[in-house]
């Protein structure tokens, strides 16, 4: 996966291709990052051809106007990864389903509050500076964007609220085996609704924080 996603950071989309279909091999759900590494690759693409992120991101939900007009370029740029993407869909449609093996220890369902979990560690990780003093300046600015959007803030925080409450889910494997630390984590935090809820203004934090630098790399692709 790393490797697939290194090549298109690149560039090189067709050499993406194989790690990433390999990756799948291995595990079924890597799928998402051949679909996150053919989306990003597409809204560069646009955002390079429009060089306004806003103007490319509204053409790309409106389809109607980008994408007719630079199917057959994208085809050409990112075909391998479609072919990817049309191989899993035939697979999910003759396994009636993604699940191989052990169908009842493997149901599909949904657990919403895995994208709050992927935004506090993402932006935890993924920018250094909050664990440094740009901490103060990161929720200065996050600060700032809530009261200049007071009513986004509130749907986004009362969104993390819904994926909490309802999106919340525990595998039986996951309280079964105590040798490692997403088990300690459920146990003596995430099992308790006060620390539950109580964590919520973090994720919604987190999540402006990774919007903030998504925007920033956005910026620096309209002016490339």
């Amino acid at each position: 996966v790393l490797l697939g996603v290194l090549c298109a950071q690149h560039g090189r989309y067709a050499l993406a291709a194989a790690p990433l279909c390999a990756a799948i091999l291995v595990r079924q759900t890597n799928a998402v990052w051949l679909l996150y590494v053919l989306a990003s690759g597409v809204l560069d693409y646009t955002a390079f051809e429009y060089k306004d992120p806003r103007q490319a991101v509204a053409a790309a939900v409106c389809g109607a106007h980008a994408l007719p007009s630079h199917l057959p370029a994208l085809l050409v740029r990112f075909g391998p990864l479609v072919l990817g993407v049309i191989a899993f869909a035939a697979f999910l449609v003759a396994n009636a389903g993604v699940v191989v093996g052990d169908r009842s220890n493997h149901a599909p369902g949904f657990h919403g509050a895995q994208i709050l979990y992927a935004c506090a560690f993402t932006a935890a990780l993924g920018n250094p500076h909050c664990l440094s003093l740009g901490l103060l300046s990161t929720l200065a600015q996050s600060w700032r964007g809530v009261t200049h959007r007071p009513l986004t803030a509130g749907v986004w925080t009362a969104s993390c609220a819904a994926l909490v409450h309802w999106g919340t889910r525990c595998h039986p494997f996951l309280v079964a085996d105590n040798r490692h630390f997403p088990f300690y984590i459920w146990q003596r935090v995430l099992a308790k609704p006060a620390l539950r809820y109580a964590a919520i203004p973090a994720y919604a934090l987190c999540g402006h924080v990774l919007w903030q630098s998504l925007s920033a790399h956005m910026e620096t692709v309209r002016r490339a």
